[in-house]
C-alpha cells in the first residue's frame, strides 16, 4: 500500500508563513525540551535535525516556587540565565479565592490532599505589544475524573485574542494511554529522530503494539505520558472521510502543540518534557502571546504532575518508617 496521501494545502494554511520559528518571549525553536538545572527550570532547543534549533544554552528559564501561596506557582523569565535578572514576561498561579485561601494552600503544602485540579491564572505583564495593563487568561479545569482522594484534570481549556485578531478556545488534552499515545505527541518526543509537521504522512502502524516488546525498545518509541493542545475554533477542518494527516486530531480539529514527558523521571532525570508546535502556531500565526501562554501553560501542567509525584513519594517515605 502507498503512502497516505496529505490534506490539500488549502486545508492545512491559516494565512502566509510569518516565520520559521514560533515566536515567544524571544524566538522559540519549533521543538524544545525543558531541563532541569539546579533549582530552575530551562528551555533548550531540541531538534537535532535542524542546527539553528538545537542548543544547550537556554533560551528561557522558569522560576518554580513550592508551597509558597504570596507568589506565583511559575514565572518566565526573558532570558535562559538567572544572573542577567531578566524580565518576567509570563506568570502563572491559582487565584485569589478570599480569606479561606490560606488554609487550602496549607492542606497542599502539608499533603492532607493532594492533586486537586484548580484553574489557573496567566498573566502577561503590562508594556508587551505596547499594552498599558496586564494581560489576565484564565487557564480552566475540566473534565474532572474523581480517584479517592485525588482529582484529576483531563482537560485545561484557555480563550485568548490571537494574532488572528479573533477570540479563541484552545484546549490541552492528556493522552496518558502508553500504547495509544498520539502519533504526534511520541514522534517528537525524542531530539534524535527526524523533524515531522502538520501535513505530514502518518506512519504505519508499528508492529510492536502487538509483539512483546523489551523495555529498551519501549523507552525509545513511547512516551510515559503526554498532552496535546487543540484549536477548536479554527476555521480550517481536516476533510471527514480522507487520510487523516499528522497535524489533526479525529474529530478534524487542528493541533497547534504537542508536549510529552520521559517514561522514567524524577529530580535525577534532566529531561522534564519534551515540546513541539504544530500547523498555525509552528508557523508563528497566532502570535507571540499565544506563544508565551501555551509554553507556559505546557510547564505548569508538567508541575502539577511533579508536584504530585513528589507528594506520593513522600508518602511512601512515611509509610515505611
Amino acid at each position: 500500500m502507498g503512502k497516505p496521501k496529505a490534506a490539500p494545502a488549502a486545508m492545512l494554511e491559516d494565512g502566509p508563513t510569518v516565520h520559521k520559528t514560533a515566536q515567544g518571549a524571544k524566538k522559540l525553536p519549533v521543538r524544545w525540551q525543558l531541563e532541569r538545572r539546579g533549582r530552575t527550570l530551562k528551555v533548550v532547543g531540541a531538534d537535532k535535525s535542524k542546527p539553528d534549533d538545537y542548543t544547550l544554552d537556554p533560551l528561557l528559564y522558569v522560576e518554580r516556587h513550592q508551597g509558597h501561596c504570596s507568589k506565583p506557582r511559575l514565572l518566565m523569565h526573558e532570558s535562559g540565565h538567572k544572573k542577567d535578572k531578566s524580565p518576567v514576561v509570563a506568570h502563572i498561579s491559582l487565584p485569589k479565592t478570599g480569606k479561606m485561601r490560606w488554609l487550602g494552600c496549607l492542606c497542599s503544602c502539608i499533603g492532607l490532599k493532594g492533586g486537586n485540579p484548580k484553574d489557573f491564572k496567566i498573566v502577561l505583564p503590562a508594556g508587551f505589544n505596547g499594552r498599558e495593563r496586564d494581560s489576565v487568561i484564565q487557564m480552566q479545569a475540566l473534565q474532572i475524573r474523581e480517584l479517592r482522594d485525588l482529582a484529576r484534570s483531563k482537560t485545561y481549556q484557555i480563550t485568548m485574542r490571537t494574532a488572528t485578531g479573533r477570540d479563541e478556545t484552545f484546549q490541552w488534552i492528556d493522552y496518558s494511554s502508553l500504547l495509544h499515545a498520539a502519533d504526534e505527541i511520541h514522534l517528537a518526543h525524542k531530539a534524535d529522530m527526524p523533524s515531522v509537521k502538520s501535513g505530514d504522512p502518518r506512519p504505519a502502524k508499528p508492529t510492536e503494539f502487538k509483539a512483546k516488546v523489551s523495555m529498551s525498545n519501549l523507552t525509545k518509541k513511547f512516551t510515559g505520558s503526554g498532552w496535546m493542545m487543540v484549536r477548536l475554533s479554527s476555521p480550517n477542518r481536516c476533510p471527514a472521510g480522507s487520510p487523516r494527516p499528522l497535524g489533526w486530531t479525529e474529530q478534524g480539529h487542528e493541533i497547534v502543540a504537542t508536549m510529552a514527558q520521559p517514561m522514567i523521571t524524577g529530580t535525577g532525570i534532566r529531561c522534564a518534557l519534551t515540546f513541539q508546535f504544530w500547523g498555525a502556531a509552528a508557523k508563528g500565526q497566532l502570535g507571540e502571546e499565544f506563544t508565551r501562554v501555551a509554553t507556559l501553560t505546557a510547564i505548569n501542567i508538567w508541575d502539577i504532575e511533579d508536584r504530585e509525584r513528589q507528594r506520593k513519594m513522600n508518602e511512601m517515605g512515611q509509610n515505611r518508617r
